[in-house]
Order: C-alpha cells, then sequence, then structure tokens
C-alpha cells in the first residue's frame, strides 16, 4: 500500500507539479515508523503532530544545505529530498518491526478537541461576515506592520521557490529589505508546504495571498494548541490522570484555555508569525524531554532526532532558544547514559549538526548586519 501510494504521488507530483500527495505519504509513513509506547504521546494524533512537524522542520535544513551548496531548489525538490528520507526510515522501522498501526479512538478525539475549536473560532470570523472578503481575514488577524511583514516575507519566500533570501539578486522580492536577515525557517516551512499544495500561490495577486497566508496562520495556531494540549495531558499524566474522568480532564482543558487566550493569541493577533512556530519547536521538545527522561534509551532513535531537528529548527525561526534546546537535550542524554562516555555518538554527531546550523543563521544575521542599519537609516 505505501509502494502504490508512493508511485501514485509522483504521478500526480508530474502531472499537476503539486507535491501535495507525497508530502502526505511521507507524514503518514513516518507516523507509522514513530513508536507507539505511550498513553498520550503514543497516540495516533501526537504520533501524526510529531510526523508533521518533523517533515517541515527538516525543509528548513534542506533549504540551508541548497543555499550553501549555491543550488536553485524547488519545492517539489524540497518534498522529493524528505520522501526520500522517510522512506528510509520506514523501511528500517519495518525490518525492525517497530511500526505501529495507526487507529483513531476517545484520547485522539480529546486530544484535538481545544484545536479545533480554536481554529474553528477564527475560521468563522472569516467565513460568516464573507469568506471571498480579504478585509475580513485582515480584521481577524492584524493589520500591524509585524503582521504585514510576516506575510510579506512569506510571499517572497514562495515566489523564490522556497529558496533563503540571503543572496542580494532576492533581495527584490523582498517589500522590506532589512528583513533579509530575518530567520525564516517557520517561514520556509510553510513556503514549501503552502507550494506543495497550491503551486499557483507563486503567482498569486495580493488580495488571493492573503486568504493562503490566513489559511497557514490559523494553521500555524491550530498546530500551536495541539502541542500544548498534548503537553498538558503528558505533565497531567504524571499525577496518575485519567481521561475517563470528567472533573480532572475539564480542569486540563482549563488549564490549556488559560494558556491559550493569555500566551498563544496575544502572539497570533500580534502578527508575530514565528513566534507561533518557536512555541511549537519548543512545546513539542519539552513533551519529548518528558517522555524521553523516564526511559532508559541509552541509544539514538527517531524521537532523538526529532529533539535535534526542534533545535535546528528554533536556531532558523528564534536565535536564541537554541542553545538552550541544544544543552537541555546534552543534559537529558547525560542522564540516560550516566557518564559522558556512553553518550551515543549519534547523539554528539546530531549536536554538532545542530550547533552548525545555529552558527550559520548567527553568520547571516551578523553578515548583513551594516546593510540592513544603513536601510533602516534611510530617508
Amino acid at each position: 500500500m505505501y509502494a502504490i501510494a508512493l508511485v501514485a504521488s509522483l504521478i500526480v507530483l508530474g502531472a499537476t507539479g503539486g507535491a501535495w500527495g507525497l508530502l502526505l505519504v511521507s507524514i503518514i509513513a513516518l507516523a507509522h515508523a514513530l513508536p507507539a509506547r505511550g498513553a498520550i504521546i503514543g497516540t495516533t494524533v501526537a504520533r501524526f503532530l510529531i510526523a508533521t512537524l518533523t517533515v517541515l522542520m527538516f525543509y528548513q535544513v534542506e533549504s540551508v544545505i541548497a543555499w550553501l551548496c549555491r543550488v536553485h531548489a524547488s519545492p517539489q525538490l524540497y518534498v522529493f529530498g524528505g520522501a526520500v528520507v522517510v522512506g528510509i526510515l520506514w523501511v528500517l522501522a519495518r525490518r525492525r518491526g517497530s511500526t505501529a498501526r495507526l487507529t483513531f479512538g476517545r484520547q485522539d478525539a480529546a486530544l484535538l478537541l481545544p484545536a479545533m475549536l480554536v481554529t474553528g473560532l477564527y475560521l468563522a470570523l472569516v467565513i460568516l461576515p464573507s469568506e471571498a472578503d480579504s478585509r475580513s481575514i485582515l480584521r481577524a488577524t492584524n493589520v500591524g506592520r509585524d503582521d504585514t511583514s510576516h506575510m510579506a516575507m512569506l510571499n517572497a519566500l514562495v515566489r523564490n521557490d522556497a529558496n533563503l533570501l540571503i543572496d542580494d539578486s532576492a533581495l527584490p522580492l523582498m517589500a522590506l529589505g532589512e528583513h533579509a536577515t530575518y530567520p525564516m525557517g517557520w517561514h520556509v516551512s510553510n513556503a514549501v508546504l503552502l507550494a506543495s499544495f497550491d503551486p499557483a500561490s507563486k503567482t498569486a495577486n495580493m488580495d488571493d495571498f492573503i486568504v493562503r497566508y490566513f489559511v497557514i496562520k490559523v494553521l500555524s495556531l491550530g498546530f500551536v494548541v495541539l502541542a500544548l494540549t498534548i503537553l498538558t495531558f503528558r505533565l497531567a499524566s504524571q499525577f496518575g490522570f485519567s481521561m475517563r474522568r470528567f472533573w480532572p480532564t475539564l480542569s486540563v482543558y482549563t488549564g490549556i484555555a488559560y494558556v491559550t487566550f493569555l500566551v498563544v493569541l496575544s502572539q497570533f493577533t500580534l502578527g508575530f508569525f514565528s513566534f507561533l512556530g518557536l512555541m511549537i519547536y519548543t512545546l513539542l521538545f519539552v513533551t519529548l524531554v518528558i517522555d524521553a527522561w523516564r526511559r532508559d534509551d541509552r541509544g539514538f532513535g527517531i524521537k532523538d532526532a526529532v529533539m535535534l531537528l526542534c533545535v535546528t529548527a528554533s536556531a532558523l525561526t528564534w536565535l536564541l532558544t537554541a542553545p538552550a534546546l541544544l544543552l537541555t537535550y546534552l543534559i537529558v542524554k547525560l542522564h540516560q547514559s550516566k557518564t559522558l562516555r556512553r553518550i551515543p555518538w549519534a547523539s554528539w554527531l546530531g549536536s554538532g549538526l545542530a550547533g552548525m546550523f545555529f552558527l550559520f543563521q548567527v553568520w547571516d544575521v551578523t553578515h548583513h548586519t551594516g546593510s540592513a542599519i544603513s536601510i533602516l537609516a534611510a530617508p
């Protein structure tokens, strides 16, 4: 079935230019290969979230590699490269007999509920007035400069085939030239996602792109709330929590709602698009840390790779959190291995690569600082 789906998605890619089929197959295959142990993190919804974010974060790594190799890649190439890596992981998991079935149960519905309610609320703010009216979309998000600049960055990346805008020849695509040094990690992921499902976005006019940006932004909001829900239920399970009891479940939902309205929605409405991605990485990383802390996994597995991808994506999206996440990962591996010598070489190698991506982003920001200041100081 996986081979048939893979061939069908490649046919769709060749016929329409849309890589959505290959993207979906990659996510399903990776979710199938992820371990299903644990009551919360082993649910189908949690595994799909981890798989989706892993694929999107890997596209950021590919974009940096493409720039370093001076290759003008395309969203289809990013998706194909990710599918090759996922296919290798899926084959290895099948040979080891570690793939797990994907079933939808009561726990999955409970985890999905908050994200569906919040995203449904913001979609209703657009659809109820007029889903064809871009002004209702602007009212539902924000018309401030931050939101406008993030939308312009995403638009520039889509028009540049999701390639990083570090090269001076790509700067004319930017609405604001000084934003060329802004960490574009989460924008890159969504540029590939948008171009995969809608190749016409590259030539869309601004009114149509506002609609696409709103959909991407609401999807990011849903990812944040879903990651927050999984983390909250995972923390509650440490205290003997059970979803079968009404009042404990209601109290967990209350906590999720409190954090969502106090922190998440404020970033959403203020237009800090990158902070949504940053919250997703951090929440997922903390969930995996909690899961790994109580397990005696001295080796290097898929979840280790996901945690290191969170470090890398965080560095490419907003610099300051990456060192803390990387240090936390090494502390977790030291806790599992007891001594530095027993930490797997793959963990050291992965940590070094994540650190190199952090240094790349530092170089990108500092290398263009002088030109960015001169642009800001211009009349």
